[in-house]
């Protein structure tokens, strides 16, 4: 059934190479909703590396709203990789870290603002 989507919706098709797992963190993250799901696949890239051999099923990378350090509720400081604005490969599973960070409607409504303009950029209209 997958195969039949992805000849119909060429968009669906699995890209070649890793998949790229974006981690979305803010100020106030909780840092258990970042590194948790980071280190789920980071297990899962090495136990499937393992048997694949070379091949790197995912790819993990941290964005912020602004390419800067970030502390988290429990004081951790995390660093972005890049911005939201600035990721340029496709993501083909976002994670939104919990937290009080992401609960003001300033930063919601920011935030839905950089998603619609990444993915319009990265997938197409």
């Amino acid at each position: 059934m997958a195969m039949a989507d992805e000849r119909q919706n060429p968009r669906r098709a699995r890209p070649a190479g890793p998949r790229t797992i974006a981690i979305l963190i803010f100020a106030d993250v909780e840092a258990f909703d970042v590194i948790g799901p980071a280190k789920v696949f980071a297990t899962a890239t090495d136990l499937l590396s393992q048997r694949l051999g070379s091949s790197t099923p995912y790819s993990i990378v941290l964005c912020a709203p602004s390419k800067d350090r970030v502390m988290t509720s429990n004081g951790l400081e995390l660093f972005a990789c890049t911005s939201l604005d600035d990721l340029t490969q496709r993501v083909d599973t976002l994670i939104i870290a919990g937290g009080s960070g992401r609960d003001s409607r300033n930063a919601t409504v920011m935030l839905a603002e950089q998603l619609a303009r990444h993915f319009a950029r990265i997938h197409g209209p």
